[in-house]
């Protein structure tokens, strides 16, 4: 897999396949220059984010998302009625004439948009920082066997290691949806983080969530990490570079 330009056919292509798309934030236009892709609410929400490269970076992952949608619907920008979940997480309305899943994500300078017809799914990516207090988090949050292999990792590795798994199960939550019961210290990660199984130790689990299809994606930009979890399986997902 790598990160490549798309052709004009990739927008007819979806069915039977998951499109994941990498937007450099560090690259956008003045936010005003993407308004004719937003909505009023849209316009007023990010005219309430204090700090102006947060409203950008808001800004311009909404209008790639919306434009992104537009060429798999095949219609206008605007046309498209987006709803928000109680944290956020943006879908399209019930009354959509085509089922259509997305997940976005962002960190630092980079976004993630994924799509798919085939079920729901989830993306995350994170900036790699090393002040981050690895170890206290993976005994807070991963279950113990994932905790002992990240401090018996060589500290050189633990950085990568920790980041590996943590945007695969956050991939994994986000792909599950809002609500879920669970802790992440029930749920564990096999050995192989290119393409982990899952294993659940713990009986709130759904039992069909181990056949969530997760995948490590190529870094998006040097010192991040990505992650794509499916609930349906389908072909190795296509990667593509966004342009606004």
């Amino acid at each position: 897999m790598s990160w490549t330009a798309p052709s004009p056919e990739v927008f007819r292509e979806l069915a039977g396949q998951t499109h994941v798309w990498r937007l450099d934030l560090s690259r956008l236009s003045p936010w005003q220059d993407y308004q004719d892709r937003l909505t009023l609410q849209e316009r007023e929400r990010a005219g309430h984010i204090l700090l102006a490269s947060a409203a950008l970076q808001f800004v311009g992952t909404r209008a790639c998302l919306r434009d992104l949608l537009s060429r798999y619907l095949q219609t206008s920008p605007l046309e498209i009625c987006l709803i928000e979940g109680p944290k956020g997480k943006p879908r399209l309305a019930p009354d959509a004439e085509r089922s259509l899943w997305f997940n976005v994500a962002h960190s630092g300078e980079v976004a993630l948009l994924v799509f798919s017809l085939e079920g729901s799914v989830g993306v995350d990516v994170e900036r790699l920082d090393a002040n981050r207090r690895m170890i206290e988090l993976a005994e807070r949050y991963f279950h113990p066997s994932e905790a002992a292999r990240l401090r018996g990792a060589p500290e050189a590795e633990r950085l990568r290691l920790f980041y590996r798994m943590w945007t695969l199960k956050e991939a994994l939550l986000k792909a599950w949806g809002e609500g879920l019961s669970f802790s992440l210290k029930d749920i564990e990660l096999s050995r192989d983080l290119q393409s982990p199984q899952l294993c659940c130790h713990r009986e709130t689990v759904p039992p069909q969530l181990a056949q969530t299809v997760l995948t490590a994606l190529p870094d998006p930009a040097p010192s991040y990490a990505a992650a794509l979890a499916r609930l349906v399986d389908s072909s190795e997902p296509r990667l593509f570079v966004a342009q606004l």
